[in-house]
């Protein structure tokens, strides 16, 4: 019982944590975000864990899309991390400590992603978790917030459609017959949550 507790107090604190570090920029009515029909930033993080406190980005994927729907431009970039990733990590995401050898550090990268995203709405699924982790590692530089409005994919699509028995983003591609491809990594779940929420736009309007 003391294990089951002290993992519900960890989990806790780390939704809270989410919850602290995303506020300032959550959009409490997304719906009526999509009917200003303007264009925004599609991302998605993967990385070593959980934790935005001790897990580190091991990549970042992008696109942006106009107001259209059209992606008009796209980041996706490896981040090498300070220790190698664990083999449970290498086989979810498909990213081998090989692979991220060669790769730039965060500090190379962030600055370069909060450049892309500007000041354009952030669109993820499960979003607050990525917002959150680029959020602390924004934190080691003085002009970088990264304070972006956003949109949620993962409560939009709850609130769209109520009645589904999965909202996980892979359930979700078949559910909706989303063409993807290299599941679980950054850009691919990207193209697969653009796609999501152009539909969610057109069901939403």
């Amino acid at each position: 019982m003391k294990k089951i507790l002290l993992l519900f107090s960890v989990m806790l604190a780390i939704l809270l944590s989410f919850q602290q570090n995303t506020l300032a920029s959550k959009i409490l009515n997304p719906v009526a975000q999509i009917n200003k029909n303007t264009g925004y930033v599609v991302f998605d993080l993967e990385t070593t864990g959980l934790s935005p406190f001790r897990d580190e980005i091991i990549e970042i994927g992008a696109v942006r899309v106009d107001k259209d729907g059209k992606i008009i431009e796209t980041f996706n970039t490896l981040v090498k991390p300070t220790k190698p990733i664990t083999k449970f990590i290498q086989d979810l995401t498909g990213i081998s400590n090989e692979m991220l050898e060669n790769a730039p550090s965060i500090y190379t990268v962030l600055p370069k992603f909060a450049d892309f995203a500007g000041d354009s709405v952030l669109v993820g699924h499960n979003v607050t978790f990525d917002i959150a982790f680029v959020q602390q590692k924004a934190k080691i530089y003085k002009d970088i917030k990264i304070l972006n409005p956003y949109v949620d994919t993962l409560s939009l699509t709850k609130k769209v459609y109520p009645h589904l028995k999965s909202y996980k983003l892979q359930d979700l591609i078949m559910e909706f017959d989303l063409k993807t491809y290299a599941a679980h990594r950054a850009l691919a779940d990207v193209v697969a949550t653009q796609q999501l929420y152009v539909l969610l736009k057109q069901k939403a309007q």
